[in-house]
């Protein structure tokens, strides 16, 4: 298999979706701040790059050189450098133990700085200009932003997070060889909207790239709807039998953290080297683990050998495992999913899983939906793009009413 397919990606891609536009002083952003990845859609692009934050030496004298890969954040307050993302990552070595994974991977992040430098980093990317249309921006504009929180937390987590992102922010962002972009962020309380992830996914198969419903969406909206969205973190399931709520739970027991966790173990039985989960991403690029071995006979006559070991087929045994578990695991909530017409699978695990989720379910009548189907992008866009041409059209219609 493509261990590489497993890593969270980096990526910044110029789109427009030329029919949903709003108030052109407004700037309207998606944001799907995860465990995994900082997921970003606005009226100019879509990107992605990994929830990971490094605070740099202040000695900046080696900062003259830039990768394409680069996401690097300057607090104009307190002077602090930050490199976020893929190159952050890969500066982690197998035994840096600087972020636990209990800190990294904690539901009560709101009040850690990194985690902030993070969101505040994906909205200045989701304002900045692309190349295809250096003169559109969200620079100066009014933001208007939905978010999206796991369902089993969306009610006692919804106050702290908006807390936070209504927090002044001053800083410059330099984004792959862009130059640097300075940044006054303040969003206005009212502007905020959270709802729960999955919503985001219903709303993204429901609307068109036109910024409507689409002409079948009618039959998801008053049907009995099952969304699994499976992310880094969390399994959160979302349920509708008509319109009413029939399932809202999170299980943390089923993500991408649970299968690196498994290969981790895994290769610590194999080959005595522990590897934290926030470690792993860099080597799901190769799928090799580097090991470096010491072969000596006395104090003097040593010499060292190296060897790239390959966990491939570790990573697959231990993600179909971590696939079954979590499918049993529904299987029992959802009283082997009752009266379900449609299961929607969404996120970065979901769309790892889904053709065995389509397999398991050949015999069922259950329709199988990949939280993708109203456009081309990856399923791990699912939930940000709705999030985006949800609120996006909540203000086309607002609009509409005021001209009427």
């Amino acid at each position: 298999m493509q261990t590489s397919t497993y890593r969270t990606r980096t990526e910044w891609t110029p789109k427009t979706y030329e029919k949903v536009k709003t108030d052109e002083n407004l700037w309207v952003i998606g944001l799907d701040s995860g465990y995994g990845g900082m997921k970003g859609f606005s009226p100019n692009k879509y990107f992605c790059f990994p929830s990971y934050a490094k605070l740099l030496n202040q000695d900046k004298s080696m900062m003259t050189m830039f990768d394409k890969n680069d996401v690097i954040y300057q607090d104009l307050d307190t002077g602090e450098l930050y490199l976020l993302g893929r190159n952050a990552q890969n500066s982690i070595s197998k035994n840096d133990t600087n972020d636990t994974d209990g800190e990294l991977f904690t539901r009560k992040r709101y009040k850690n700085k990194k985690f902030y430098v993070l969101c505040m980093a994906a909205i200045g990317l989701a304002c900045m200009p692309n190349y295809k249309d250096p003169d559109t921006s969200g620079i100066g504009k009014e933001i208007i932003l939905q978010a999206g929180l796991p369902p089993a937390y969306l009610d006692m987590d919804k106050g702290p997070y908006t807390q936070m992102l209504t927090r002044p922010a001053n800083f410059r962002l330099k984004v792959g060889k862009n130059p640097w972009q300075e940044f006054h962020i303040a969003i206005k309380p009212e502007n905020i909207h959270v709802m729960a992830q999955p919503s985001g996914t219903m709303a993204s198969i429901n609307i068109g790239n036109n910024g409507q419903y689409i002409q079948d969406a009618r039959k998801y909206l008053t049907g009995n709807v099952l969304i699994i969205d499976i992310g880094f973190n969390t399994m959160d399931v979302y349920g509708m039998k008509g319109h009413i709520l029939s399932a809202n739970e999170s299980f943390d027991t089923f993500g991408m953290r649970a299968i690196l966790q498994m290969v981790s173990e895994e290769i610590k039985k194999e080959k005595n080297e522990e590897i934290r989960v926030a470690a792993m991403q860099k080597y799901l690029e190769k799928g090799t683990i580097p090991i470096t071995k010491e072969m000596s006979m006395d104090e003097e006559d040593f010499t060292f050998s190296d060897e790239e070991w390959p966990f491939d087929k570790i990573l697959e045994k231990c993600s179909y495992k971590v696939c079954n578990m979590a499918l049993k695991h529904l299987s029992n909530i959802t009283d082997q999913f009752a009266d379900y017409e449609y299961l929607v699978v969404t996120g970065g695990t979901g769309a790892a899983w889904y053709d065995w989720i389509q397999d398991k379910f050949k015999n069922s009548k259950l329709q199988i939906i990949p939280g993708n189907r109203n456009d081309n992008l990856d399923m791990l866009y699912a939930n940000v793009r709705g999030y985006y041409l949800f609120r996006s059209m909540n203000l086309i219609n607002q609009m509409r009413k005021r001209n009427n």
